[in-house]
């Protein structure tokens, strides 16, 4: 008995040593590294997380870095509203010809980064005009991308997207024309009864729904100050009332939100370059003379179908500055001009908007020097590199004496041309136990980006690392104890077992089990 009673007190202390041993881990607060926020200690156990900043080392094995080789830009979103860099009277956009921007709102974007170069009154609450019609094509491509239409479509203009006023391809009674060709009229045209058949045909034949659709996607994108009543722009509501036309507006920001969102498709990218297209004159009804009426001229009748209709583009810009690649253009006397337009430098694109200028040259005069300060006075650094060696971080009982730490992916940003871009500040843990798998998360680098936000990116370990063979041999011999204490409790408890049952049948039967006489 007192022999049983020794074996099992072995296991007992045997056991909570086991698992570690076994394992050769521990979870002591080394899970926080994975965490998104570190906290910062200065005496933790082993494998908390400690943060060292490398422009102040304070004596842990974290070096500073400074990458320079390019991986090439991420694709970017656009950063929040309020992240616009401080405006800096030293380094802010200005006209080539020395007079002051008389737009009430503008603001400049990275394509690639989505960060936010440049920025005055980015939110304040403006009339959009036929920039409008970025939204619109926009949804019209999302639908053809979740195959709700097809490009191919041939959509019937109703008499209400005829009779759409101001710009406009002057659609023929019983008109059909393909969806296709209908956006091309919207983005390059700027037709207003074009994007009236756009949202009809979008929205299941009904312009509120898909009015509805612009709003709710707005909101999803991140608006922070726009709500829409129809889908040209026009100062009126989708049943021609003026005084609906207060409840569409916009601010620069979230054109810039609509515009990143769009640039996306190609077929956009096409839409904002396209001058000089033809586009058909749909199939439809027998086309005969029409007469004047409030809101188009008298027609002639038009040559037998099918036919071509020319489309013109109206953005100016795209003649006069060889770097710029689009957008849209938009006026109402309510808006004011408007325009947002984007230019590409070798791999580098921009986007700039200006909302009411004072006319329509003050307008092409502004972009453009808001794109030209873009390209000329902000370049892309490389400030991470996936891949790259960081830190080592000391492994206790392992085969190696650290393990190195990669970033997981590279980080680009856009900084002023003459500006060196901050070291990554690393947040990693103090020390791993091994073993350590590849891949494994052991802490993150943040990069601080010039609009006062911040970029992160989760370190992995950059190779395996094992159990020292002695520690290796230890553990093996551990189990191996373990399994025969196992062995001899079991078979104790076996023994034991048989005996009670050989006395209940002796007992049964009346006999006594004859004991084995003590040996002295």
């Amino acid at each position: 008995m007192r022999l049983r009673v020794a074996w099992l007190w072995l296991l007992c202390a045997w056991l909570p040593l086991a698992p570690a041993w076994a394992q050769g881990d521990s979870a002591d607060g080394e899970e926080a590294a994975v965490a998104h926020k570190i906290e910062v200690a200065a005496d933790e156990p082993d494998g908390a997380p400690v943060t060292t900043d490398p422009l102040t080392d304070d004596g842990r094995k974290v070096v500073p870095i400074d990458p320079r080789a390019a991986e090439g830009p991420a694709p970017g979103v656009l950063a929040p509203a309020n992240s616009a860099p401080p405006e800096n009277p030293a380094f802010t956009p200005a006209r080539p010809d020395g007079l002051p921007f008389t737009c009430e709102a503008a603001g400049v974007v990275d394509v690639a980064t989505g960060q936010i170069l440049y920025g005055n009154d980015l939110t304040k609450r403006l009339h959009p005009a036929s920039t409008t019609k970025i939204l619109t094509t926009l949804l019209a491509l999302e639908a053809i991308e979740a195959g709700e239409v097809k490009m191919s479509d041939m959509v019937a203009i109703s008499q209400t997207a005829r009779e759409t006023p101001e710009s406009a391809l002057w659609f023929w009674p019983g008109e059909r024309m393909t969806l296709h060709d209908l956006l091309i009229g919207v983005m390059v045209r700027s037709a207003n009864d074009a994007s009236r058949a756009v949202a009809e045909h979008v929205g299941g034949g009904d312009a509120a729904v898909f009015v509805e659709r612009m709003n709710t996607r707005a909101a999803e994108l991140g608006a922070v100050n726009s709500h829409f009543m129809n889908p040209h722009g026009l100062h009126v509501d989708l049943e021609g009332r003026s005084a609906g036309g207060d409840d569409h507006y916009t601010c620069a920001y979230d054109l810039l939100l609509f515009t990143m969102a769009a640039w996306r498709f190609p077929f956009f990218r096409e839409l904002c370059l396209m001058d000089g297209q033809f586009v058909t004159q749909g199939m439809g009804a027998e086309p005969k003379a029409l007469p004047a009426t409030a809101t188009s001229p008298a027609f002639a009748a038009p040559p037998p179908q099918p036919a071509w209709r020319p489309v013109f583009n109206r953005n100016r810009l795209l003649a006069v500055y060889p770097e710029c690649i689009g957008v849209k253009t938009g006026y109402t006397r309510q808006a004011g001009s408007c325009l947002v337009a984007a230019a590409l430098r070798g791999e580098r694109a921009v986007l700039a908007v200006t909302m009411k200028s004072a006319s329509g040259s003050e307008r092409w005069a502004e972009a453009e020097a808001l794109l030209r300060w873009g390209l000329d006075e902000w370049v892309t650094q490389p400030v991470l590199l996936a891949g790259q060696p960081l830190v080592d971080v000391p492994v206790r009982l392992g085969a190696q004496p650290s393990v190195q730490l990669v970033a997981e992916e590279s980080i680009d940003a856009v900084y002023p041309r003459d500006a060196v871009p901050p070291l990554p500040r690393l947040e990693v843990v103090a020390q791993v136990r091994a073993p350590v798998e590849a891949g494994r998360v052991l802490g993150q680098a943040v990069v601080e980006l010039p609009n006062g936000r911040s970029q992160t990116v989760e370190l992995h370990a950059a190779q395996s690392v094992d159990l020292a063979p002695l520690v290796r041999g230890v553990r093996t011999a551990l189990m191996a104890l373990g399994v025969g204490l196992l062995g001899v409790v079991w078979h104790g408890a076996r023994t034991e077992a048989r005996r009670r049952r050989r006395r209940l049948l002796a007992a049964r039967r009346g006999t006594a089990h004859p004991r084995r006489p003590r040996s002295r």
